[in-house]
């Protein structure tokens, strides 16, 4: 059944049960799951998070390709995501790279490794920037642990059935405005400046699996994107979820350590 029939049976089981009280007895009323939205804000504890991992595939019209590879946590707070610390492998252009590890504690991202490296001063091991928002850990532009984000993929869904290991899986399609108003951390990506027409045309084609306690376990995303020199980039992004509620703590580095 889609999800318009459903509401539509919904609402005609509602009113049958309002028309006939004395059949109901509230002893014995069933309460409904909470929706996947409800089941994420109640994992947002101080202290705790999700494990989380996203492999990234890029290639372009003049088939030049590249990959990442990208494990760790994200941390809540009683509002939201706190930060995250994860690992990443990448090979831009087939080049390969050193590991780089990215630490985000609220707006703040420090990293060391990888690229960060080429460009540290001597004897600093952290490189900071500074945003508006808390960052996404993700280079998919969805980030579904944000409550706003994941409420507009639900309810912009354009198909809904079930999935392997008792998930539901919802698919549909956004566009780049569409993230700007409704996501901090996309938003912030821009200096929250207004985002080019290019940006906010962007389409990005999303298939999401809600686990049976009505948590994200994954999501799959592809979007292009103009480059000026490698022409069309096509970019997909397969995201995991797992180990809901484990124990995430997110420490700054020493300030000695940190430029600028």
């Amino acid at each position: 059944m889609n999800r318009f029939a459903s509401g539509a049976a919904t609402a005609a089981v509602t009113a049958v049960a309002l028309a006939v009280p004395a059949l109901v007895s509230p002893s014995h009323a069933q309460t409904a799951p909470p929706g996947p939205v409800t089941a994420l804000k109640k994992q947002f504890v101080p202290g705790r998070g999700v494990k989380i991992t996203e492999k990234t595939e890029s290639s372009s019209d003049d088939y030049h390709s590249s990959s990442a590879k990208k494990n760790g946590v994200v941390g809540f707070n009683r509002s939201g995501p706190a930060g995250h610390d994860i690992l990443i492998k990448s090979d831009p252009l087939g080049k390969d790279t050193k590991p780089g590890r990215i630490l985000a504690v609220g707006s703040t991202r420090y990293g060391r490794g990888g690229l960060a490296d080429d460009i540290l001063p001597k004897g600093k091991k952290w490189l900071r920037v500074t945003s508006s928002a808390v960052p996404s850990p993700f280079t998919s532009p969805i980030y579904m642990l944000e409550p706003a984000t994941l409420n507009t993929l639900l309810t912009t869904a354009s198909s809904t059935s079930p999935g392997a290991d008792s998930t539901t899986v919802y698919k549909g399609a956004l566009t780049g405005a569409t993230l700007y108003r409704v996501s901090p951390s996309y938003r912030s990506s821009f200096d929250d400046r207004d985002p080019t027409e290019d940006d906010a045309a962007m389409e990005v084609r999303w298939t999401l699996w809600i686990g049976r306690d009505r948590l994200p376990r994954r999501l799959v995303s592809t979007w292009r994107k103009q480059n000026k020199l490698l022409g069309t980039v096509k970019t997909t992004s397969d995201i995991r979820l797992s180990g809901w509620g484990t124990r995430v703590t997110l420490t700054r580095p020493p300030a000695d350590q940190v430029t600028p």
